[in-house]
């Protein structure tokens, strides 16, 4: 747990369309320190400020829009680890994972402390904590450093703000 402090920053996705695997999850990486945001529609992803996030777990079997299709919207506006949590075992769903830009695949059933090993190596492996940033319309957010700039220019903020 001497990680816990360095994770409440890192902000995950999860997107699922069975509630009691987003619970699952949920729980298992908030008991690690993550901030974890859940989604049960695909299409309701693309909708979604992608920014805040270090890390997506996609289901691949989903009403609407798959998985695979999803990860390939999602690979031209971010490029944090992807990693698919799926019930699709064969190998060919996995290539086909990897290929669409999957950066993991797990398949269920699955183990929780399997998981949460895979994103912190997900985690590690892209330095994400380094990366914790937003920019939006001319303003910086620098989580990790608590900085804040408009237009390039740095804004001294209390502790509070």
């Amino acid at each position: 747990m001497c990680e816990m402090a360095e994770n409440t920053r890192i902000h995950i996705l999860v997107v699922d369309d069975d509630r009691g695997i987003l619970e699952l999850v949920r729980r298992s990486l908030e008991h690690e320190g993550y901030q974890v945001d859940t989604i049960e529609n695909s299409k309701a992803v693309l909708e979604q400020n992608l920014e805040w996030y270090q890390m997506i777990i996609l289901d691949v079997m989903m009403p609407g829009m798959d998985g695979f299709s999803l990860c390939r919207e999602l690979r031209d506006r971010v490029d944090c680890p992807i990693l698919f949590l799926t019930a699709k075992s064969e190998e060919r769903d996995l290539m086909k994972g990897l290929g669409a830009g999957g950066d993991d695949y797990i398949t269920k059933p699955f183990s929780l402390m399997v998981l949460r090993a895979r994103v912190s190596v997900q985690l590690r492996n892209k330095d994400a904590v380094v990366k914790n940033s937003m920019e939006f319309d001319g303003f910086e957010f620098y989580f990790d450093k608590m900085e804040f700039f408009k237009n390039g220019e740095l804004i001294e903020l209390s502790k509070t703000e």
